[in-house]
């Protein structure tokens, strides 16, 4: 499985791999917007079986680009912790050489913009997202890189199918789906600490969170789209 996270290492040419890589970018404060920065906070790589690296802001000049030194091609869970969001939480591999994340493909939680996506999902009565304030859930929001070959009615979620929508490309509207060709995915109000994400094609990832998080699969690669 190819899984997150839009790994793009440096355009300089191919090198020797190295231990240890710089890998950087800029960070937006949440999903809907990419005016709005994550310029304050705490942004940390837990990498698997392996140390908590801090992320720094390398320019003062400007304090959305951040930068982690971390081993080459490693695993992580990376949290973005500020003031203004929800908890955020990404899963990725570093790449082998010093790179960068594309421009937007990492963002916080912002409260005012997760609150908004969420409360306009239209969802099963009984299932709406509980509010992510009081710490007591997580929600997790999945897209696949690349949605051919996947069915909405494989997708699982901690063995429980989602709910998927579908995107209008003309006018943006989300559409519920159960099966068949799908843009997003969610799980909402979830509990015990770990979500895994299974594709239908044999992939899965496993997130781990607290409550109170946003947890994004986004990007999702499997071995069956990828």
């Amino acid at each position: 499985m190819v899984w997150l996270l839009l790994a793009c290492d440096d355009e300089r040419g191919p090198r020797e791999p190295s231990a240890v890589v710089e890998y950087d970018g800029y960070l937006y404060a949440g999903p809907t917007s990419q005016e709005t920065f994550f310029e304050q906070g705490e942004v940390v790589f837990a990498v698997d079986e392996g140390e908590e690296v801090q992320a720094e802001q390398p320019y003062e000049d400007i304090p959305s680009y951040w930068r982690a030194d971390l081993p080459a091609g490693a695993g992580y869970t990376l949290r973005l912790v500020n003031e203004d969001s929800y908890p955020a939480v990404w899963r990725g591999h570093a790449p082998v050489n010093d790179g960068a994340w594309f421009s937007g493909a990492l963002f916080g939680a912002e409260r005012a913009q997760v609150d908004e996506l969420l409360a306009a999902l239209d969802t099963p009565v009984g299932e709406s997202a509980r509010s992510l304030a009081d710490g007591g859930v997580a929600h997790l929001w999945g897209a696949p890189w690349d949605a051919e070959g996947w069915d909405c009615a494989n997708v699982r979620v901690n063995g429980v199918p989602p709910l998927c929508y579908l995107i209008d490309e003309s006018t943006g509207a989300l559409t519920r789906v159960e099966s068949g060709d799908f843009s997003w995915f969610f799980a909402l109000n979830l509990q015990g600490g770990e979500a895994t994400v299974e594709d239908g094609a044999g992939a899965s990832e496993v997130y781990s969170f607290e409550g109170g998080d946003m947890v994004y699969a986004l990007w999702y690669a499997s071995g069956g789209a990828s």
